[in-house]
C-alpha cells in the first residue's frame, strides 16, 4: 500500500461493501471476488470508479482482514400465511364450484340473501301453481269437501311441518 489517505478510501470501501452483506476474496495477483455475485451490478458508478482506481490497496486490505465486519444476521422473509376463510376455515375458500358450498358457507351474508331470494322466487312458483291447480274456487271447495278429514294430532303435526 501507498499512503494512509489510499488505505482509509480502500478500508472505507471494504466495510462498506461488508456491511451490505458482501464478501469479498482475493484471487491471485489482481482477482477480487464477491459474494453474492449480483453485488458488483448493485454497487453504484462512484464505487465502480474506486475499485478501478484503488483495486491494488482494496486486495490487500482484504488479504490483511485489517478491517471491521458487520455481522449481518442472515433472516428470511417473514411470509404471513393467507387468513382462512371465515366461514369455511379453508385456505383458500373452497369456492362456489364446491358441492358443499352452501353448507360450509351458510352464515355468509352473501349466502343468506341467495337463499332467502330462492326460497322467496319458490314460493311465488308454488303460489302461482296452486292458483293455476284451481282456476275456480268452487272447484276447489269440491276437491277439499272430497279430501278426509285430518284429526286434531294430524292437523297439528302439518301446522309444525308447516312451520318448518
Amino acid at each position: 500500500m501507498t499512503d494512509t489517505a489510499t488505505t482509509d478510501v480502500a478500508t472505507t470501501f471494504v466495510e462498506t461493501l461488508t456491511a451490505r452483506g458482501v464478501t469479498l476474496k482475493a484471487h491471485g495477483k489482481k482477482g477480487l471476488a464477491m459474494v453474492p455475485k449480483s453485488a458488483y451490478t448493485a454497487m453504484s458508478n462512484e464505487e465502480r470508479a474506486t475499485l478501478k482506481a484503488h483495486k491494488r490497496d482494496i486486495i490487500a486490505v482484504v488479504r490483511e482482514g485489517k478491517y471491521a465486519t458487520a455481522s449481518i444476521e442472515p433472516t428470511a422473509a417473514r411470509v404471513e400465511p393467507p387468513a382462512p376463510c371465515a366461514y369455511c376455515y379453508q385456505v383458500p375458500c373452497v369456492g362456489l364450484a364446491h358441492p358443499l358450498f352452501a353448507v360450509l358457507h351458510s352464515l355468509d351474508p352473501e349466502e343468506i340473501a341467495r337463499r332467502t331470494q330462492e326460497a322467496n322466487e319458490d314460493a311465488v312458483d308454488q303460489q302461482i301453481a296452486y292458483q293455476q291447480m284451481w282456476p275456480t274456487a268452487r272447484m276447489r271447495e269440491k276437491f277439499e269437501a272430497r279430501q278426509p278429514k285430518m284429526t286434531e294430532k294430524e292437523e297439528r303435526q302439518a301446522a309444525l311441518r308447516r312451520a318448518l
